[in-house]
């Protein structure tokens, strides 16, 4: 299904509501831990079990307040914040990722990003997670927007594949997403264009690489 255009209010509604549910699908479990662990602490008087249950919650807590803080930056409007990033703040917003068996490695860069960029690199992170079924390597390997060359954000992992039509839903800023999997793409296709840039999809034997740039500098 598709819209004729981006402003259509049809279109706003569909994707901010496959949207909140991605969302919403990644915040289930840290916040299910969360629910187990207080559910502990009230039914056990074991000191030891009591201590095991109150790690269980702080960690459950951290892990979603830094998730929650990674989907603020990644997809909202941010106002308040400072107009560019560095590689701390990247490195902090992506924390919990390496809970989930990901080992981030990102390649330090002279100057900060601007917060928009930050935006798109957040999104391609997540879209390339998704390409690694059981936990992997993602790697940022260049930022260099002063010279206009973009980004590149890969996953190495086995059985590592880009989704089926991710790279035709990457390039459709105006359509609208069919399931779950494609409310990313639909999002991300949507900065893409509002930013004059395009994003390649590059799959190899158990690695997927996304390459970002404006179309100018193709």
């Amino acid at each position: 299904m598709k819209t004729s255009g981006v402003e259509d209010p049809e279109a706003q509604m569909a994707l901010a509501s496959w949207l909140c549910s991605c969302m919403g699908h990644d915040l289930v479990n840290p916040l299910a831990a969360l629910r187990n662990g207080l559910e502990l602490l009230e039914e056990e008087d074991d000191a030891e079990m009591r201590a095991e249950a109150l790690q269980l919650v702080g960690a459950s807590a951290e892990r979603a307040l830094s998730k929650l803080n990674f989907f603020r930056l990644a997809f909202g409007a941010g106002a308040s914040l400072r107009a560019t990033t560095s590689r701390e703040d990247v490195l902090e917003a992506t924390e919990w990722m390496h809970e989930e068996s990901f080992d981030l490695h990102i390649d330090s860069w002279r100057e900060e990003i601007p917060r928009d960029m930050l935006k798109l690199l957040l999104q391609m992170l997540l879209l390339v997670r998704g390409c690694i079924p059981r936990g992997g390597r993602l790697c940022v390997a260049a930022l260099e927007w002063e010279n206009g060359k973009g980004l590149v954000v890969s996953a190495e992992g086995a059985g590592a594949a880009a989704p089926e039509n991710m790279a035709e839903r990457l390039k459709e800023p105006s359509a609208l997403p069919e399931d779950l999997r494609g409310s990313l793409p639909a999002f991300t296709a949507r900065l893409l264009a509002s930013k004059g840039m395009r994003l390649d999809v590059e799959s190899a034997a158990d690695k997927v690489a996304l390459r970002a740039y404006k179309e100018s500098a193709a």
